[in-house]
């Protein structure tokens, strides 16, 4: 029997898969950029910042102030640059042969983040999950909100796995009057409150977030119903939102895709 080396055999199809990507394109950051800021400058109750899937909050806030206003809008623009591969047909050699083209495609996507005040000690800004522009930055996202920011008071809110039997948990500086416990380092915070979290130190300015517990892995986590009440109780009393939103946020929660028959995916 003779065993021919691995050189001499064709490289499995998932490799040559794998090798698609071509690295001879350039790739380009997001350019962020925040217009009609005038407002969001100017306001001075509490910005709240929360990931796409707290969404819950905003969709409660909306049905209870169906009128509000636009602070700001984040507008977020993306370069896409890619080569186009054309298969050219060799009639002298009866085959096909795949040459790479000299043309490259350029696209730009863009997306718009708005700032909606809902009262006049709360704003929100929800940031998505975005699907069309890959691998969004969110530190250029953080830094044009706390740069823009100049009189609010910036919070944010994210699901946490907390290594201890609590529902909420705070890191920086103290904004609640409830005794929620601080976290410390090492403790793992994605996505845009991260962000917030690190370029505040960096740029001397201050966010003071809360950790809902959660499990899963970070960015999917699904969120413990009981950190969604004692969340919800303490936004109606500091933002004085009333007992219609905790009715409201009730009813969002368990419609649609919101539950499961574990817990709470949000």
């Amino acid at each position: 029997m003779v065993f021919k080396p691995w050189t001499d055999q064709r490289a499995p199809r998932h490799l040559l898969e794998d090798n698609e990507e071509d690295f001879s394109t350039p790739l380009h950051l997001p350019n962020v950029s925040m217009e009609s800021s005038e407002g969001l400058k100017s306001f001075t109750g509490t910005l709240l910042v929360i990931p796409e899937s707290l969404k819950f909050i905003t969709e409660t806030l909306n049905k209870l102030y169906p009128e509000t206003s636009t602070l700001a809008e984040l507008v977020i623009k993306k370069k896409f640059t890619r080569r186009i591969d054309s298969e050219d047909f060799i009639e002298d050699e009866q085959l096909y042969a795949a040459t790479e083209a000299d043309k490259v495609h350029e696209e730009i996507v863009s997306s718009t983040i708005s700032i909606t005040k809902y009262t006049e000690l709360l704003a929100i800004c929800c940031v998505k999950n975005y699907e069309n522009i890959d691998k969004i930055n969110y530190t250029l996202v953080s830094t044009s909100l706390l740069n823009s920011s100049t009189n609010a008071t910036i919070v944010t809110l994210t699901p946490g796995t907390l290594p201890f039997d609590q529902l909420i948990a705070t890191l920086g500086g103290k904004w609640s009057t409830e005794q929620y416990v601080q976290l410390v380092p090492p403790f793992v915070v994605t996505g845009i409150a991260g962000s917030l979290i690190s370029q505040a130190q960096i740029l001397g300015k201050e966010v003071h977030a809360l950790v809902l517990q959660s499990e899963g892995v970070p960015g999917f986590e699904k969120v413990n119903e009981y950190a969604v009440e004692e969340i919800a109780n303490l936004l109606k009393d500091r933002f004085k939102l009333g007992d219609e939103f905790n009715k409201t946020l009730n009813v969002v929660l368990h419609s649609g895709k919101s539950v499961n028959n574990l817990g709470l995916y949000l």
